[in-house]
């Protein structure tokens, strides 16, 4: 594998623990990883630098929402779901 096109974090870790981010991002530089502490620190939505090969970015997720709708799917809840 050359590398990828994009490393999303998301979820409560991923979107709030700056720490790991960067320590991910640390060791797969040879894939064209690269991202500016500054933005990771502030919580960007991009992370990557502008001369990084792989964008690096954090998606908003709601957990939760995922969570309660497979917790009634699997009770047969079928009304009152948003899409």
């Amino acid at each position: 594998m050359g590398g990828i096109d994009a490393l999303v974090f998301c979820g409560g870790i991923g979107e709030n623990a700056r720490v790991i981010r960067r320590r991910v991002c640390e060791r797969p530089g040879w894939m064209g990883i690269e991202i500016d502490h500054g933005r990771n620190a502030t919580t960007a939505t991009v992370l990557s630098c502008e001369f990084s090969r792989t964008t690096v970015m954090i998606v908003t997720t709601r957990e939760d929402v995922v969570i309660a709708r497979a917790a009634r799917a699997a009770a047969g809840i079928t009304e009152g779901v948003a899409a």
